[in-house]
């Protein structure tokens, strides 16, 4: 894609997909969907995890991973949190 900003046409798409852990630390159905359209996608696949504790997916390059207690159940404040830290 070529554009006035100066992209180039290989430049790889980044994908990051960004996911809630089950109380076990495993990845519900949906999340695991989305990991899977990443992989079929043409791009630098990332996954961020989000959790009391994670057990990060097989076969993904670049795994991010927040957990502790306070991540345990899904709330807009510490979902923000945890995204803003996977981002840095």
């Amino acid at each position: 894609m070529n554009s006035s900003l100066g992209f180039e046409d290989d430049m790889d798409e980044k994908i990051l997909i960004l996911a809630h852990t089950e109380p076990n630390g495993s990845l519900g159905k949906a999340a695991l969907d989305a990991i899977e359209t990443g992989r079929a996608l043409d791009g630098s696949l990332a996954v961020g995890l989000v959790g009391e504790k994670a057990q990060p997916p097989r076969g993904v390059p670049f795994v991010y991973v927040v957990e502790g207690a306070e991540f345990a159940q899904s709330r807009y404040a510490s979902d923000a949190a945890a995204a803003e830290a996977l981002c840095r």
